[in-house]
Order: C-alpha cells, then sequence, then structure tokens
C-alpha cells in the first residue's frame, strides 16, 4: 500500500529526500518552529548567567566611556580576553555588546558636562551638548 503524501499547493515548498521519498513543507510547519526557537532564545537571554555579566560589563562600559581618554574599543579590548572563559557563548557576547554600546553612550557625559570628549565618537557633542547643559 502505498503511503499517502499530501498534494503540494501554492503555499508549500515540495522536496526529495536522498533515498528519493517526496515530503511537503507547509508554513505552517516552519511558522511554528520559528516561534518555539524565538522563544527558547529568549529564556537563554534572561537566565542569570548571562544577566549579571551582561549588566557587570555594561557598568565597565560606562566608566570606561565617561573615563576620558579610554574608548569604546578599548573596552571591547579588554572584555573579549573574558569573554573566551564563559561556559556560555550567550555570555560572552552579551558582555562584548553590552561593553561596546554603554561606552560609546557614555563618552557623551564628560563630553556634555567638562566639554571634554569622553570617546573619539562624542567629539560633536562637545559644541552642543556644553552649550545646551
Amino acid at each position: 500500500m502505498k503511503s499517502k503524501v499530501k498534494s503540494p499547493t501554492l503555499d508549500s515548498v515540495t522536496s526529495i529526500n536522498e533515498d528519493g521519498s517526496r515530503f511537503v513543507i507547509h508554513p505552517a510547519d516552519v511558522t511554528g518552529r520559528f516561534m518555539r526557537l524565538r522563544r527558547l532564545s529568549a529564556v537563554l537571554l534572561i537566565a542569570i548567567y548571562v544577566l549579571l555579566p551582561w549588566i557587570l560589563s555594561m557598568f565597565f562600559g560606562v566608566f570606561v566611556g565617561a573615563t576620558p581618554g579610554l574608548t569604546a574599543t578599548m573596552a571591547v579590548a579588554l572584555i573579549v580576553p573574558v569573554s573566551f572563559y564563559m561556559e556560555n557563548p550567550n555570555t560572552g557576547l552579551a558582555m562584548i555588546i553590552g561593553v561596546s554600546f554603554t561606552a560609546i553612550f557614555a563618552g557623551d557625559i564628560p563630553a556634555t558636562y567638562l566639554r571634554i570628549p569622553g570617546t573619539p565618537a562624542s567629539a560633536a557633542a562637545t559644541l552642543d551638548g556644553h552649550a545646551l547643559a
């Protein structure tokens, strides 16, 4: 007896296995898998072993960015060796991203108040930010 294969529709994709058998992939199957993957990735990023190093690295990024003479690139270069020894690669990646964007953001703090750019990216903020503060 032949096995029934759903007839392909315009919304489905028909593929052939290595052994020659056909199978049909429906968009609902792909969407369901994608949504499960999104939920799983959100759960992995909200875990405490990712959040705590991420927040600590953001504080480090604010310190480096607000200190004139230290750049965001230098902060990333300092945090990369630490991220190599993390058990979870998500933790290391979160630390690198956290340091990078907070160091660039925090460079505007001394640029606005002291008229000394904390990072090279905040050099324009010395002109406008200091006058507005």
